[in-house]
């Protein structure tokens, strides 16, 4: 009972009044649209394709980031801004409230619910609940534009839209595969991330974790490894896109591995803490 207050508690304070900061991912879906237009109707023009596409395209469009980036001297270096605006958001969606919660109330809730792991607990739950709700603000920014332009309400992705935007090995990809690189994969590994982040927050500084999860993402985009988990969020780095790309199972398992590791090594810390 004390952990379901508590999170009670957290999802009032640290979403419900932080329901503005549920914009900018919004706005960042309203910036992507008419590229997607343009490039659904040239592919119209091109194979004389009756429709508008079906949302899952303008979901892969949106969450594609880039390719695994070669080292070229005559080719510049430049980060997929959409993908890396929508990742650093989310960690800044989740980067502030746990460790300002403790700072101005943790002291008199721990004398008060005399148990630290309830405490720790709701944080990890609230966590867990403020990345759903970013990502189902995403998802469905993203639903209601393509919805409105036309789109076909579907998670299949059209062989000649998806072929033509990502790459051209997307032909074959069922409905639940697209589900699983475009939607599964990129919210697991970000919940992972970011209570990863939300821990190191106390540890180091909620600065300084901010900082850190964002240089990941921006190495994650220069270099392609399975323990750069933010490749694991780029729909064109997967493995059903590109040869050798990153396995969606081992982001899944990276992403779990990392919720629990820092559910547990949070209890540890908040139990030996001295807080007074």
């Amino acid at each position: 009972m004390k952990t379901a207050r508590l999170f009670m508690r957290d999802i009032n304070h640290g979403i419900n009044k932080k329901w503005y900061l549920l914009l900018f991912p919004m706005l960042v879906v309203a910036i992507q649209m008419p590229a997607i237009q343009d490039s659904i109707h040239l592919i119209n023009t091109a194979y004389n394709m009756p429709g508008k596409g079906t949302v899952m395209d303008y979901i892969m469009y949106c969450m594609q980031g880039m390719n695994v980036y070669k080292f070229d001297p005559k080719e510049a270096f430049q980060i997929p801004i959409h993908w890396f605006m929508i990742q650093i958001y989310a960690a800044y969606f989740v980067a502030n409230y746990a460790y300002d919660d403790y700072a101005g109330n943790g002291k008199n809730i721990f004398i008060a619910c005399r148990d630290r792991s309830s405490w720790w607990i709701s944080k990890c739950l609230w966590c867990i609940c403020a990345v759903l709700v970013y990502y189902a603000t995403v998802f469905f920014s993203i639903y209601v534009s393509a919805t409105y332009y036309g789109a076909e309400p579907s998670l299949r992705c059209s062989k000649e839209i998806g072929a033509n935007i990502l790459s051209g090995n997307l032909l074959g990809m069922s409905a639940r595969e697209c589900v699983i690189v475009a939607i599964i994969v990129p919210v697991v590994v970000t919940i992972g991330v970011s209570m990863l982040q939300m821990l190191l927050s106390f540890i180091v500084s909620s600065v300084v974790s901010f900082a850190i999860v964002a240089g990941m993402y921006v190495v994650s985009a220069y270099y392609t490894s399975w323990f750069l988990v933010g490749s694991y969020t780029m729909i064109l780095r997967s493995n059903y896109i590109t040869k050798d790309g990153m396995v969606s199972s081992t982001g899944l398992m990276l992403g779990v591995a990392m919720i629990f590791a820092t559910i547990s090594f949070g209890k540890i810390y908040f139990e030996e803490r001295d807080i007074l």
